[in-house]
């Protein structure tokens, strides 16, 4: 299998409908696969997807994953894919017709490990949060600094040797998680320190429709955005390895976000990366406390 093509979703049946008449309309690029993980959706997602499936000209692969949790239902969507390049949209993105092509073609070059496309408006009256509308050819090196956003999950792919080796994604991170965004770029930030290769090309298009217009919707969206991405700092940070570049790098965005006049954002990095911290003791308490547990049992 040349490429698997994941599409993880979760009560957004009406924009999934949208999403999938795009894809429906996908030039083959050869022998392809499209895997769709219904996150434990309690509207009419599930009927749609039997729907869809009965009048389709390429694979499909229907997964359920019970847990909420992006990055949760991103693995779920990998471990039943078999395709040599495993690439990503959303279920409010509409994939140009030639994306998976374009995506193929970034691949010929062997040193490329993972990517990320362009990212445009469908409704331009929609405010213009999560996209990457740059022309511009970006490399990514080994060993870099991966800054949020700056390749999103909603147009990304990825050997699925290098997937495989880096054990997917956080469950921590991404929309229904404790932390609800920077799954993907914990991904490539984990992948860039192991060496891996990466790269920002415009060839692979998506248009999204995020429905957001000015006012407290996207209030919301940038907290949630802000305090995961907090936590992804606090993750490289408690690093020995990495901790001197992240910290270095937040330091750095720290000061343009006050020099931005934007001083919410740092606030709620600060409180993410708080409970991140949290999170992680929480955890190393229970750990420790079924270690203990049966020596004190044995002396008993």
């Amino acid at each position: 299998m040349l490429i698997s093509l994941i599409v993880c979703t979760r009560n957004r049946c009406s924009s999934l409908r949208n999403c999938l008449e795009y894809v429906r309309r996908l030039e083959s690029p050869g022998d392809w696969e499209l895997v769709i993980v219904d996150n434990a959706s309690t509207d009419q997602t599930a009927d749609l997807l039997k729907t869809f499936v009965e009048n389709i000209p390429f694979g499909v692969r229907l997964v359920f994953e019970p847990i909420p949790g992006l990055g949760r239902a991103r693995n779920a969507g990998v471990a039943k894919a078999s395709g040599e390049i495993i690439a990503f949209t959303d279920d409010d993105c509409y994939v140009s017709s030639d994306f998976l092509i374009r995506i193929l073609d970034v691949f010929r070059d062997v040193r490329i490990d993972f990517m990320g496309g362009r990212i445009l408006l469908y409704d331009e009256t929609d405010v213009p949060l999560t996209i990457r509308p740059e022309s511009e050819v970006r490399l990514i090196p080994p060993r870099s600094f991966v800054r949020p956003g700056q390749l999103q999950g909603a147009n990304m792919a990825a050997r699925r040797s290098l997937v495989t080796r880096m054990g997917g994604f956080d469950p921590d991170f991404g929309a229904g998680s404790p932390f609800r965004s920077c799954e993907e770029t914990d991904f490539q930030a984990r992948a860039s320190q192991a060496g891996a290769t990466g790269i920002y090309h415009p060839g692979p298009l998506v248009w999204i429709i995020n429905g957001r217009k000015p006012g407290k919707d996207c209030k919301k969206l940038m907290n949630a955005y802000h305090y995961g991405c907090g936590a992804y700092y606090a993750k490289f940070i408690l690093n020995r390895e990495t901790r001197s570049r992240f910290l270095k790098n937040w330091y750095w965005s720290a000061r343009n976000r006050l020099r931005d006049h934007e001083p919410l954002a740092i606030l709620k990095e600060l409180t993410g990366a708080s409970a991140y911290i949290l999170l992680k003791l929480r955890r190393l308490g229970k750990a420790l406390g079924r270690v203990e547990e049966p020596t004190r049992m044995a002396s008993l």
